[in-house]
């Protein structure tokens, strides 16, 4: 099979490249997937580029992907072959990705794909849609009839969060984004109210914006919108950190005394396998439903992995899909 692979860190033109290996075989418990499409997310070109861990033997990137099962491995069942499927995590620790032509990933991690979703959507749904389904379930309370805050709404991970949000039957979803470009997709996604998180009167806007106050909040920039948001928030609200700026957060302890929130600092890789299979589940659900993703996607063949690297590291969020067979 045409695989994308490197053997060592650095440069996305230093390091990647294409070569034949052979088709893996699906190990005990995993299926192997024939990959129609693979996601390239923020984390993918990071790993290759500066990730500290030791780099073993080759390693084939990209968490995300689409495609149909070919083959099953022992104590998985054979009516699996030729169901298409949406991949999440699929080299967590491993070396086989999702750009290449075939992938073996565990039996629950190739997630049947509803039949209104297709393969090329199907592969920008892992990170992005998983992660905001872990946001919104890590709160203690149901998100029904609550005020939701979702940072950088016009993003991948918040356009989902919001999307899932109100089919959760949030009361009110306020996104922020900084251009109006964002903001608009923001309020293409379902968001009630956006917000330009660079105003110098950001935390006044969101006391205005939520005037009954904010619930629950998924944050990426703790350090940056903890005074504004901690402005706003309702008592025992929680907030999920999903993301991290430059900056060390410094809190304003007397105002959050007053409020008393929870703050969750949450790695979407470190989810627990069964807690991972019940957020498949709850997006499955919301596409069954007739909810389609909401993501726009620039198209690479695998050939060209390269440009699709470079594109996505010169844009803050990754939304760029390697085409890796077109016949599937």
């Amino acid at each position: 099979m045409l695989a994308a692979l490197y053997t060592r860190r650095g440069e996305a033109r230093d390091v990647l490249g294409t070569s034949l290996i052979p088709v893996p075989e699906p190990g005990p418990g995993e299926v192997l997937v024939r990959v129609a499409f693979s996601g390239v997310n923020p984390s993918d070109w990071k790993a290759r580029a500066r990730t500290a861990l030791p780099l073993e033997g080759f390693q084939i990137p990209h968490q995300d992907g689409s495609g149909v099962i070919t083959a099953v491995g022992t104590g998985v069942s054979a009516d699996r072959v030729g169901e298409r499927v949406w991949i999440y995590h699929a080299c967590r620790g491993t070396h086989w990705g999702t750009a290449a032509g075939f992938v073996p990933v565990r039996n629950d991690q190739a997630v049947a794909l509803p039949a209104n979703v297709s393969l090329k959507h199907g592969a920008m749904l892992g990170i992005p849609y998983m992660t905001a389904a872990t946001c919104l379930r890590a709160s203690t309370q149901a998100i029904a009839g609550r005020t939701v805050l979702v940072q950088g709404g016009g993003g991948s991970v918040g356009s989902a969060a919001i999307q899932l949000a109100r089919w959760l039957r949030a009361r009110s979803v306020i996104a922020t984004a900084r251009s109006a470009d964002k903001r608009n997709l923001a309020r293409e996604a379902g968001a009630h109210k956006t917000i330009d998180y660079s105003s110098p009167r950001f935390g006044d806007e969101l006391v205005e914006a939520a005037p009954d106050g904010i619930d629950h909040v998924l944050e990426l920039a703790l350090a940056t919108n903890i005074g504004a948001v901690s402005q706003a928030i309702n008592p025992g609200a929680e907030i999920v950190v999903y993301g991290a700026d430059e900056g060390d957060a410094l809190l304003p302890t007397r105002t959050l005394f007053n409020s008393g929130p929870s703050i969750r600092f949450l790695l979407v890789y470190n989810v627990p396998p069964a807690e991972e299979v019940t957020n498949a589940l709850l997006l499955n659900n919301m596409f069954a439903s007739g909810i389609a993703p909401l993501l726009e996607t620039t198209v690479y063949p695998l050939e060209r992995i390269v440009e699709a690297h470079l594109e996505a590291e010169s844009i803050p969020f990754g939304r760029i899909l390697l085409e890796v067979s077109p016949d599937v």
